[in-house]
């Protein structure tokens, strides 16, 4: 079962209850007309029933699809903001040494969407076999030249020639299949998959050092939030396990008035809307929140 703060039960929602107030590790989110159904929210894959248990959450049932109707291609950009609340919440969940890298995955000019999608399947089916991946999130961004790539965040340190290699052989391999217009003496000089690095030092970047979050969200500014930009094909996507990650915690505005309406400068909305109103934390998120998200993403993830 999972924890409580202070005196309140926050976990247990009384059939009473009113939950119009969701925070989470960026701010909080005052909603106008809206009520939530439960205490943590956003997770794709789990609830937190009415005892404070996780549960798988009931799937939907699949649309009937209308034969007079023509099927049109669908479109995907990247949810920064999803995003980042997933990464912010992962690095939240960890214990011990906290470490998110970012790697570059880049290919050869030209080369076609799918055939780059294909790459990225195949080595990330390699690293869950030769070295255990299990949580990651990527997102694509197109080049100037343009050719996608992708940037992936894990938690581990990969060795940069090894997973080099597994990209190149299967680069090698759509080459033969004529997928791709390169020659296999250029393949075998590939060195397209990097680690992000601090442009002054040279040291590999920890983007879970700074527990703010703002080393994130420069670094999504800077390389996705291109990202009105529209592909064919996924955007980003994220394993299963990191899909399972809640990333708000909501209450009652009494709560809130009593408990957190000092972490926030009334004054000073970031946005405001007919709908919500959404406030970012003065300095950091509350000690409470962070534990509360820490613990119910421990046992998700």
């Amino acid at each position: 079962m999972l924890p409580h703060y202070k005196s309140t039960d926050c976990i247990r929602t009384k059939f009473t209850d009113c939950l119009e107030v969701s925070t989470g590790l960026n701010g909080i989110t005052l909603l106008k007309g809206i009520e939530l159904k439960s205490r943590f929210s956003g997770s794709r894959k789990l609830i937190v029933d009415a005892r404070g248990m996780l549960r798988n959450k009931p799937q939907k049932p699949p649309k009937q699809k209308k034969d007079s109707q023509p099927k049109q291609k669908t479109q995907y950009k990247v949810n920064k903001s999803r995003v980042s609340h997933i990464l912010l919440n992962y690095i939240n969940s960890q214990k011990g040494k906290k470490t998110l890298y970012f790697y570059t995955i880049s290919f050869p000019a030209g080369m076609p969407d799918n055939t780059a999608h294909k790459c990225l399947n195949s080595w990330l089916t390699s690293l869950r076999y030769a070295y255990k991946l299990k949580n990651y999130l990527w997102i694509t961004e197109r080049q100037k030249n343009g050719t996608i790539h992708f940037h992936i965040a894990i938690r581990e340190f990969l060795p940069i020639i090894l997973v080099n290699n597994l990209m190149k052989k299967l680069i090698h391999y759509y080459i033969r299949k004529g997928e791709i217009k390169w020659n296999h003496y250029s393949c075998s000089r590939y060195n397209g998959v990097d680690i992000a690095k601090d442009r002054i030092s040279r040291k590999v970047t920890n983007f879970a050092a700074n527990t703010n979050g703002k080393i994130i969200a420069s670094y999504l500014t800077k390389y996705i939030s291109k990202g009105k930009e529209l592909f064919s094909r996924q955007a980003w996507q994220c394993s299963k396990s990191l899909s399972a990650i809640f990333t708000k915690y909501n209450m009652t505005f009494a709560e809130f008035e009593r408990d957190f309406l000092h972490y926030i400068d009334v004054d000073k909305p970031i946005i405001e809307s007919d709908f919500f109103t959404f406030y970012g934390w003065i300095k950091a998120p509350p000690p409470e929140i962070v534990f509360l998200l820490h613990t119910v993403n421990s046992k998700a993830v």
